[in-house]
């Protein structure tokens, strides 16, 4: 089988297309380093079938693909194409010539062919088995196969023989059967335990199935006669309900018509009170008028009254006036006599004092020829002393004319009738003080009850409206409470009575206590939450009947007893004998990482710790999922080999069955009716709570309604007595202050007269005061004067003799003159205080004449008031005599919507109470309604459910109900009951499980046969694979050995070597040893060789393998690469001893290689990154030479 060609076309270097051609004998290949020469091995070693990537120097598949050069784009493809001739038959194929060919493209597809048909990778591999061409095989060696064998460990070296001896096709196919046999050992370990499994199952669902069947037969019978029973009943109902109805109809428009009058009755009792309250505020309207117009006749008395006082007093003062005025018109006419008298003798004095003025000057003239400066003085100090003492004089005149006035003012000042009037002002002050507190305190007292009266009012109305509500609200709750306690009636009817219990169960529950140690049935024991009920019925199914004992010996007494009595049949769980059921570790682990899982159903349940071994047996080993699709994905992870159930009560059981659909709304399962009695009897009691709340409510609300009106009542009343109180306060303070404003008058005209007086008073006092001080000054000025003129007296006393006695004269003239001018001034000044009285009282006389004036004026304007006064008075009394008659009509109207509101009232009561016992006839009526309408519902709903009926079509089918006999259809009935409970616990889809189960029982045993007998024909296959081996590799090595023995000594010139097994006892498995002795050194191991030694030592060991089992050719890449040039030499001469049989391709450096070559290649790089093929055949040019 020589190699013919080899195409390459973009591998690696070679981008374009070139073609080797080998001739018989040994072809070379030469070529610098790097230039592509080894690409051309590694294209051979990948067009036949090598997929080690590393093996062509590479990291991905598409590294093989010329990957572009500066001058030159990357390709997309690579391709090489190996042509070989196979007239010998050497490879697998009937093909006289094979190609092969393998494509490669960028994005890795990977395309093989032979002859150019489409082929895989395994096709390749098997062309080439034991053909010497294997990828196995010595047809491709490089210096890193011959360093790969002197490297081996011994066992490894093995497959060096084996190839050679061709069993390595034995040992692929050995690694095939192990295989299939572990497969097989595989299969057969798992339909074992499905047969298993099978076996325990395939028994029980036997005697199922009959229980099945004969539960079909009994059940049929049942449900055929029960669809009578049912739809008599329901009709029967239906008509019952119908006259209730009409009834209750009845019943509502009686009510109704209550509801009308009650209505009424309040509404023109509304209306009234609304018309008491107006009437009522209508007469507080006219009582307040009257009571005011009676206040303003009053005032207007009152007023009147202190006119008559003010027009006395008025009087009384202008008398006084006119007595005064008379008083100064008389003291002014004797001051103006006294002034007249004043007047002479003041001209009397006068005239004499001018007489002792001219007998002064006389006198002074006789002195005045010896006057001296001291007598000038002595006169200029006697005239200041005249006239200093004249005006002592005039001011002690003064004082005492000032202290008479004064003490006459200070009499006039000090009045007993203003303090009296002052007096009794405070005291009424006071009174209005006292009065406007109380009347305040009365209006708070009235506004906190007309508010209170308002508000009683609002909340009355409040308190209807919520009494009204509250009373529907009863109606309602009870029409619902009294629905559902008829459903909870029936539940516990069927619960106590253990209905839909198997007829044993039933018999144990029902006389418990003959049955020593039962503690309970399943579904009584445990608890659970109501979305789980669907699951936990599917989990149980039959088994929520069973009975929990608490020994074995407890559950054989019961069981006897049931046979004895013959009481019916029961499952009994014995607390002391239970097995537990529990799911694995591994499962476990499996359920914690997938969606869905719930828990195992005994995790969804509580119960006491007692029964807690009975629940784990049951549901210890069933698993929850939430839905389907999580269920039948977890199925297929467990392999089918677990029962699982869903929240919805879909079940997949062990072997891959489903089941699931809708259930039946009126299912007597236990837990069902256990969780509807719970849901129902807290409905019931959620009912009643707010039924009771609400009658608190009610009956609290009519108590606030009843304490409301009695406290509006009574307000009411108040509100009119601190009304009336109010206006008596009111006539008071009114009363009052008319008092004090007449005495206000009068004392006010008191103090401006006092006032006047007082002022007058400080006037004439502070004169007083000045006069005073001005006399003391004037005494001093004196006294002053006194020294100064003794002074000087004492100077001038030497005067002349002759002067003495005119001098004398003089002096005796002197003080008589000072005493005329005293007198002159004195009169002077009386004079000017006579004038001054005088005018004052002019002045008084014409303030006197002003305030009688006014007094004339004020008299004539009160004259006009009055007569207004009187005038209203009168209108007002008219008016008040209306509004008497007005309040009187409207007391009457009052007193007759009293006496309609009172009768109302008690109207009201009675139509309330006839009303509320028509309405609880209608209550009663309309539970019956409920109770009759939830009995047609559920018989309807089991038509609908279990048969799949209407009412019409079911009513149809009995044709004549009168001709049914209902009695002998029940007692047929209740003998189908009992036959299905003593049939007990029923798998109803035993009968196709049976089927199912057999099948597959039947298939499995089958298919447990055959496994069984090809792993006995694999067993035995193997068997004899391993004597063949063995038998071939003895034979291949001891050949091999001969044959490297024989050349050992020709390739080095000398020496020794042998092959040896680590194992000869253990053939399939030994490894082998090389030993060489080169000439010149001791027999020793191949690892204690040098580099060059060892190269050539298996070198040689290939050409014993070659002596022993040729192959059609061979590529040796640089194996000789680490020989001297003698062995090279050698190497290459020993080459010719074999191109006869073997064709040799060589990739070499050395000369002594190229020169036993029969045609070169020279490959070269002429562009960077591109080879390109040189050949020259030297057997030609040899022929030629």
């Amino acid at each position: 089988m020589p190699l013919k060609s080899l195409t390459i076309n973009g591998f690696k270097s070679f981008p374009d297309k070139v073609t080797l051609e080998f001739p018989k004998g040994i072809t070379g290949i030469v070529g610098p380093n790097g230039s592509g020469k080894s690409n051309i091995t590694e294209a051979m070693r990948w067009v036949m079938g090598e997929t080690n990537v590393r093996h062509l120097r590479g990291e991905n598949t598409t590294d093989v693909i010329f990957g572009g050069t500066a001058m030159k784009a990357p390709l997309n493809r690579a391709e090489v194409t190996v042509s070989f001739d196979n007239q010998a038959k050497q490879l697998n194929s009937d093909f006289k010539e094979i190609e092969i060919t393998r494509t490669i493209f960028r994005n890795g597809d990977t395309n093989y062919q032979i002859n150019q048909q489409n082929v895989r990778l395994k096709d390749i591999h098997d062309l080439f088995m034991d053909s010497g061409l294997s990828k196995e095989s010595f047809s491709i060696i490089s210096q890193g196969s011959v360093e790969q064998i002197f490297n081996a460990k011994p066992a490894d070296r093995r497959s060096v023989i084996e190839e050679a001896a061709g069993v390595l096709k034995f040992k692929q196919q050995k690694k095939t059967a192990e295989l299939k046999l572990k497969q097989t050992q595989d299969n057969l370990v798992r339909i074992n335990d499905f047969v298993k499994e099978l076996e325990t199952r395939i028994e029980p669902l036997k005697q199922q199935k009959s229980l099945a069947e004969e539960y079909h037969t009994q059940k049929n019978g049942y449900d055929s006669k029960n669809k009578i029973v049912l739809t008599l009943e329901t009709n029967d109902r239906v008509n019952k309900q119908e006259q209730t109805r009409n009834q209750n109809n009845q019943t509502k428009q009686k009510l109704q018509k209550l509801d009308r009058v009650v209505a009424s009755t309040q509404q023109q009792l509304e209306e009234y009170r609304k018309e008491r309250h107006s009437l009522r505020d209508r007469q507080d309207q006219l009582q307040a008028d009257y009571n005011k117009l009676v206040n303003q006749n009053y005032e207007i008395k009152t007023q009147l009254a202190v006119y008559d006082q003010s027009t006395e007093f008025d009087e009384t003062n202008r008398k006084e006036l006119k007595t005064r005025q008379d008083e100064l018109q008389s003291r002014q006419q004797q001051l103006e006599k006294e002034l007249g008298e004043k007047e002479k003798q003041l001209n009397t004095v006068t005239q004499q004092y001018n007489q002792l003025k001219d007998q002064e000057r006389e006198l002074k003239t006789k002195v005045s020829q010896d006057p001296g400066k001291l007598q000038k003085d002595l006169e200029s100090l006697r005239d200041d002393y005249i006239d200093n003492l004249q005006n002592k004089t005039t001011l002690s005149n003064q004082i005492i004319f000032a202290e008479t006035a004064i003490n006459q003012l200070k009499g006039e000042l000090t009045s007993p009738e203003v303090k009296e009037l002052e007096s009794n002002s405070v005291s009424l002050d006071a009174q209005i003080e006292k009065v406007t507190q109380e009347k305040q305190t009365q209006k708070n007292w009235l506004d906190k009850l007309e508010t209170e009266v308002a508000d009683s009012l609002t909340a009355i109305e409040k308190s209807t409206a919520t009494v009204v509500k509250k009373q529907k609200e009863r109606s309602e709750l009870k029409e619902l409470a009294q629905g559902t306690k008829a459903q909870l009636q029936a539940l516990k009817r069927l619960h106590d009575n253990h209905e839909g219990y198997f007829q044993g169960v039933k018999s144990v529950l029902n006389h418990k206590s003959e049955f020593p140690g039962i503690l309970g049935v399943v579904s009584e024991l445990i608890d659970f939450d109501s979305r789980h009920q669907l699951a936990l019925d599917t989990a149980l199914a039959s088994n929520a009947q069973n009975l929990v004992s608490k020994t074995q010996d407890n559950a054989k007494n019961a069981i006897k007893t049931l046979r004895e009595k013959n009481l019916g049949r029961a499952t009994f769980l014995p607390l002391d004998q239970l097995r537990q059921q529990v799911l694995s570790t591994e499962v476990k682990k499996i359920l914690k990482t997938t969606s869905g899982y719930l828990g195992t159903a005994s995790d969804l349940v509580s119960c006491s710790d007692e029964v807690k071994p009975a629940v784990i047996h049951l549901l210890g080993r069933i698993i929850v999922m939430d839905n389907l699709d999580h269920a039948t994905q977890l199925s297929r992870l467990l392999e089918q080999r677990h029962h699982i159930v869903t929240l919805d009560g879909d079940y997949l059981s062990p072997g891959g069955q489903m089941s699931g659909g809708s259930h039946n709304k009126n299912s007597q399962s236990p837990l069902l009716i256990k969780k509807q009695l719970e849901d129902l009897t807290a409905k019931s009691q959620a009912f009643d709570s707010q039924i009771a709340e609400v009658q608190s409510h009610l009956q609290q609300e009519i108590t606030e309604k009843q304490r409301l009106e009695k406290i509006q009542a009574e307000n009411t009343n108040k509100v009119a007595e601190v009304k009336s109180e109010l206006m008596d306060f009111d006539n008071q303070i009114n009363r009052i202050q008319d008092e004090k404003q007449s005495l206000t008058k009068q004392l006010n005209y008191l103090r401006h007269g006092l006032q006047a007086k007082k002022s007058e008073l400080e006037k004439q006092q502070a004169q007083y005061d000045q006069l005073n001080t001005q006399k003391v000054k004037a005494e001093q000025d004196v006294e002053k004067v006194q020294r100064k003129i003794k002074e000087t007296q004492a100077q001038i006393q030497n005067f002349d003799q002759i002067s003495q006695h005119v001098q004398a004269q003089l002096n005796e003239l002197l003080p008589e003159i000072a005493v005329f001018k005293t007198k002159q001034e004195n009169y002077q000044s009386q004079i000017t205080e006579k004038q001054a009285d005088i005018k004052q009282s002019q002045q008084q006389q014409a303030q006197l004449q002003e305030k009688l004036i006014h007094l004339s004026q004020a008299k004539e304007k009160n004259s006009q008031d009055l007569d207004k006064q009187k005038k209203k008075f009168e209108q007002n009394q008219v008016t008040i005599t209306t509004l008497n008659q007005q309040i009187k009509e409207t007391a009457q109207k009052l007193s007759v919507v009293e006496n309609k509101v009172a009768t109302l009232e008690t109207d009201y009561t009675k139509h309330y109470d006839s009303r509320k016992i028509v309405a609880e006839a209608q209550e009663k009526e309309s539970n019956q309604l409920a109770i009759l309408k939830s009995e047609i519902n559920t018989r309807l709903e089991t038509l609908n459910q279990d048969y799949h009926l209407t009412f019409e079509k079911a009513m149809s089918d009995i044709g004549n109900p009168e001709e049914v006999n209902i009695n002998q259809l029940q007692h047929e009935i209740k003998l189908h009951k009992l036959s299905l409970e003593d049939i007990g616990p029923v798998n109803l889809g035993a009968i196709e499980e049976y089927k199912e189960v057999k099948e597959r029982y039947d298939f499995l045993h089958q298919q447990q046969e055959d496994l069984l007998s090809a792993k006995s024909t694999l067993e035995n296959t193997m068997n004899e694979m391993d004597k063949e081996v063995s038998t071939r590799f003895k034979e291949t090595f001891e050949q091999v050995s001969a044959a490297f023995a024989d050349i050992f000594p020709k390739m080095f010139g000398g020496g020794h070597a042998k092959l040896a097994l680590t194992d000869e006892t253990d053939i399939l498995n030994t490894g082998i040893d090389i030993i060489a002795q080169p000439p010149g050194k001791k027999l020793q191991s191949l690892s204690l060789l040098s580099g060059g030694e060892r190269a050539l030592t298996t070198i040689t060991l290939l050409f014993a393998i070659l002596k022993v089992r040729p192959v059609p050719f061979c590529i040796l890449d640089e194996v000789e690469a680490s020989l001297d040039e003698a062995n090279v030499d050698r190497f290459a001469q020993f080459l010719k001893n074999y191109d006869l049989t073997t064709q040799f391709i060589m990739i070499t450096h050395r000369k002594g290689s190229m020169a036993q070559a029969d045609q070169l290649y020279g490959v070269m790089m002429q562009e960077s990154g591109i080879s390109s093929l040189l050949s020259v055949s030297l057997s030609e040019i040899e022929q030629q030479l």
